[in-house]
């Protein structure tokens, strides 16, 4: 059986070919959806964890749900494992305070890393050179 390599991601967190292939290729379109992720998701875990200090099971499921599927579309599966675990935890109907957002917080700190240097290279190697 033959296998298929692929190719490295070089982006910690961030499943870059995989959500580039998803977008068709369109690498403006990556970065417009990643700068999206940005102004909306990127402190989702301080959300979250607000949630569960003020014992809002529903808001904090809800929370790291939107957050699971966002990710996932952009490419950030570890922090898509993160949050469905997290939610796996609230589901489950356990102690609210066993349920912790440091794995979805380290998850999120590297997947947002990882977009805004992937926002910051984009835009370098499309400026013209002189």
């Amino acid at each position: 059986m033959t296998q298929v390599a692929t190719p490295k991601e070089p982006y910690p967190g961030f499943a870059y070919h995989q959500a580039l292939d998803n977008m068709g290729g369109n690498t403006q379109l990556m970065v417009r959806l990643a700068e999206l992720f940005l102004r909306q998701h990127a402190s989702d875990h301080l959300r979250i964890a607000a949630a569960l200090q003020q014992q809002d099971r529903s808001e904090a499921l809800y929370l790291a749900h939107a957050l699971r599927g966002t990710a996932a579309n952009i490419g950030g599966m570890a922090v898509h494992d993160a949050a469905y675990q997290l939610e796996i935890l609230l589901d489950d109907g356990d102690d609210i305070f066993q349920a912790s957002t440091t794995d979805l917080q380290e998850a999120l700190d590297e997947f947002v890393s990882s977009l805004r240097r992937l926002i910051v290279e984009t835009a370098r190697a499309q400026r013209p050179t002189p």
